[in-house]
């Protein structure tokens, strides 16, 4: 998979920084958040949110429905969004996933999902959802919920879902917004309140590496990531040699893609990953860049490089260190 996916580039990217974002809302003041709604059925129905004097502790959001079915079965949905839950990918780094949490009571049985905005789609969690019951003034907290992006599904304007859709967590996205949407069906007229509090979102990046890892025997320790970080979706990765005390008069290096660690002995060294997937090779001393497709599915993804080196003049070649690597956000 990692040799259709990268392919050698000679080109250099900034690295963005990965998030490591907590927001959070225990008081919710009025004009801190945002309520929409949408209504699937003929009756009527509409959504408010504002902050009371009770909470977990005091204060929270009441989200209150209001539905006048006349008869036939009517939903409200709302969605709740905090104004200051907002990150944008594109300038502060792709998201590995969300962390999701959320206290909530009720006297009535309320739909709640996981919520991302983004530009002018609504997405909500069908991982991340539940009823709250009937549970009168107990709290009771919902989470953490780790969530991907592909644990969201758009939910349309006409309340119909499309279940291939998702937000976009890598930097070509366009800035995410969090909260959460809640949902009430009636046929007859009804008000239905449940409260809310502690709303949290933790947005955690995927920690990138690239750990060197010598062998036994052990292979000279000189391949290394240029920079020092491990690669970076939607950026080019680059490695090289140093040849001051290896092999100085070697005219040809290359790198080998393996998808498994190994330790076998060799008459040029220990070998270090199997089976070898593919190979490129550079002029001494010349970088290996390779371009990191910009795909949340890579997060998390490893794979293993080892290189070597080559002097035609005095008939020697050797293998080096591994480098264990991890696609990350940072």
């Amino acid at each position: 998979m990692i040799t259709s996916l990268l392919t050698a580039l000679s080109c250099t990217m900034p690295v963005p920084q990965g998030p490591n974002v907590l927001f959070f809302d225990d008081t919710f003041a009025n004009g801190t958040w945002s309520t929409s709604h949408i209504v699937v059925g003929p009756g009527t129905a509409s959504a408010t949110s504002a902050q009371v004097q009770v909470g977990n502790p005091a204060p929270a959001l009441r989200v209150t429905h209001t539905i006048a079915g006349g008869g036939v079965w009517t939903t409200v949905w709302a969605t709740h969004l905090m104004n200051g839950a907002v990150h944008d990918p594109a300038a502060n780094g792709a998201v590995g996933h969300v962390d999701f949490w959320l206290d909530y009571r009720s006297a009535i049985n309320q739909r709640v999902y996981a919520t991302i905005a983004q530009g002018n789609h609504v997405y909500i969690s069908p991982v991340a959802t539940w009823l709250t019951g009937t549970i009168g003034p107990v709290w009771r907290t919902r989470g953490p919920d780790t969530l991907a992006a592909g644990d969201f599904i758009e939910l349309l304007p006409d309340g119909s879902y499309v279940y291939s859709n998702h937000p976009d967590f890598t930097t070509t996205g366009a800035p995410l917004g969090f909260g959460f949407t809640t949902g009430n069906t009636g046929a007859g007229t009804s008000t239905l309140a449940c409260d809310f509090d502690n709303f949290r979102v933790g947005l955690n990046g995927v920690a990138s590496a690239a750990a060197a890892r010598p062998g036994s025997p052990p292979n000279p320790d000189v391949f290394r990531p240029v920079g020092g970080h491990g690669p970076v979706i939607g950026t080019t990765w680059s490695t090289a040699l140093d040849h001051s005390t290896f092999l100085p008069n070697a005219t040809l290096d290359f790198v080998a893609f393996a998808f498994a660690p190994v330790n076998q002995t060799t008459p040029y060294g220990t070998l270090l990953g199997a089976p070898i997937a593919a190979g490129y090779g550079v002029v001494a001393g010349q970088p290996f860049t390779l371009t990191v497709p910009n795909a949340s599915t890579l997060l998390g993804a490893t794979f293993h490089l080892q290189a070597g080196a080559g002097d035609p003049a005095q008939s020697a070649f050797q293998l080096t260190n591994a480098l264990d690597v991890t696609i990350g956000t940072y």
